[in-house]
């Protein structure tokens, strides 16, 4: 959908004044793409930045746009839990990886915050293995998945997961090691660029077609560029397509149509901008 914008908008001469640049980043997944670009200087003389999802039909069907998409912060927590080898006829010899990890899972589920803070934590991973059914495993490795809409409330559970992973380790006579990855910073939304963004919307589908700003658990690197580069003002928007039955799903499809409204909505973007 982008290369065939930028592909109209050269065809169409539509940048009359400054420079259009066009990201395309590696290891979305990893959150690491943006902060590299950024990095390497991918933002040094961009003033303002633009990105886009597609959304699920629950979030915004087929004919409408989403002018802000408010993204959460999230961050994976992966632990390495270390005890010690015993036979299982003489447990008290060993301690028991095992317990310790499964303590910790108990006591982030146990963790409360606000109730004003939308959040979770889960375990998503649970990796424990001595080989034999007759041997206390003296290593267990769990992740989690954290997530938090605003960055402060992140911070505070962090601290809290962490501490509960220590602590359940401690009662049990393990160590841990314990590595945060993958962070994502929660939604940085200009308001000038969401109002571009909303006028592009209006051109395409009309009135009815702008929807309300929208929140989701989901998180993206993009809002790394903006964290990194406080300077840029960034937007932020999500395109109805029918999605079924949800993003990333294995057997996700959506009306592939929808993709030129997406081109028309960035092209009058550029334009409102540069034109």
């Amino acid at each position: 959908m982008v290369l065939t914008a930028a592909e109209e908008i050269l065809a169409e001469g539509l940048v009359k004044r400054g420079k259009l640049k066009i990201l395309f980043q590696p290891a979305e997944e990893l959150g690491t793409g943006a902060i590299a670009l950024t990095d390497a200087g991918a933002l040094d003389d961009v003033e303002m930045l633009f990105g886009f999802h597609l959304r699920p039909l629950e979030e915004c069907p087929m004919g409408k746009a989403v002018p802000a998409m408010y993204y959460s912060a999230s961050a994976t927590v992966m632990v390495d839990f270390h005890g010690k080898a015993a036979h299982a006829a003489r447990p008290h010899l060993g301690v028991n990886a095992l317990d310790a990890a499964s303590h910790a899972v108990q006591a982030v589920n146990g963790i409360h915050l606000a109730p004003s803070l939308t959040w979770s934590a889960k375990a998503t991973r649970f990796l424990c293995d001595a080989g034999v059914t007759n041997s206390v495993p003296a290593k267990a490795h769990v992740c989690w998945d954290l997530r938090s809409a605003e960055n402060d409330g992140m911070a505070t559970l962090k601290e809290r997961v962490v501490r509960a992973i220590e602590s359940s380790a401690a009662a049990y006579g393990a160590t841990v090691d314990i590595q945060i990855v993958k962070e994502m910073p929660a939604a940085i939304i200009d308001e000038q660029a969401t109002a571009i963004v909303s006028q592009a919307i209006r051109e395409t589908f009309g009135e009815a077609g702008l929807t309300e700003a929208k929140s989701t658990p989901a998180a993206r690197t993009f809002f790394h560029y903006l964290r990194l580069r406080p300077q840029v003002k960034g937007g932020f928007w999500g395109l109805g397509c029918d999605l079924l039955p949800g993003l990333h799903h294995p057997e996700m499809h959506f009306d592939r149509a929808a993709l030129a409204d997406g081109v028309r909505v960035f092209k009058s973007c550029v334009r409102q901008l540069l034109g």
